[in-house]
Parts: C-alpha cells; structure tokens; sequence
C-alpha cells in the first residue's frame, strides 16, 4: 500500500527533533555572546596597558620612575613598579585594574600585572 505523506508520530519525532536543535543555537548563542563580551574586555585592558607601555617607552631613560597612584586610561586604572636591571635596561612591572570577565561573569575590579623591559638608547 503507497501512501502519501507523513503520520502524527512523524511529525511529532520530527518536531522534537527540531526544538531540540532551536534550544542547542540559543544556548550557543548565548555562550558566543559571552565570549564576545569578555574579548572585548581582554581588548581594551591590553590597549591601555599598550598605550601606558608605549608612553614609558618615549619617556627619556632616566625620568622612568614608579608610580604609585593610578593613571586612569579608559575605563581602567594602571600604576607601575621600576625596576633598573643594569645601567642601561628597566623592567616595569604595569598593574592594570578594571572591569573584566572572569569564570563567565562580570566581575568590576580585577587586577592584571603585565612586565616590560625599556632599555636606554645608544647614540
């Protein structure tokens, strides 16, 4: 016998079958949106640091001096600790404090180091 067309258990596995894709998208959906958000904060707390680092880095030699009080740049508050290694070469240690993503949520304060090393120019 040739029927045509689908029965009611078909369509309703075919629905079940469905839904539960729908519900896999929101879900990742929702993940990759999260994930957006906390690049997006990884981004702008290492262009502040950049931008501080690169300031330092046209700073003459010998005025790189620590500080201790924040420097706000963006939404972010960075300070620094100077090290001199030798005579020609500083490690700075940057702290960068602000708002980042941590075990996926929002966390306001969060504190990150990040050290770079500036060296005396040669003429």
């Amino acid at each position: 016998m040739n029927r045509d067309g689908f029965t009611l258990v078909e369509m309703i596995i075919g629905m079940l079958i469905f839904a539960v894709g729908v519900l896999g998208l929101v879900g990742s959906t929702a993940f990759v949106s999260l994930q957006i958000n906390a690049a997006d904060m990884r981004t702008e707390r290492s262009m502040a640091r950049q931008q501080v680092a690169e300031e330092l880095r046209t700073t003459d030699f010998d005025a790189v001096q620590t500080v201790a009080s924040g420097t706000a740049v963006g939404d972010y508050t960075i300070w620094w600790d100077v090290s001199e290694l030798d005579w020609a070469l500083k490690q700075v240690t940057l702290y960068t404090e602000g708002p980042a993503f941590r075990d996926s949520r929002r966390t306001p304060a969060v504190v990150d180091t990040v050290t770079v090393r500036i060296a005396r120019l040669l003429e």
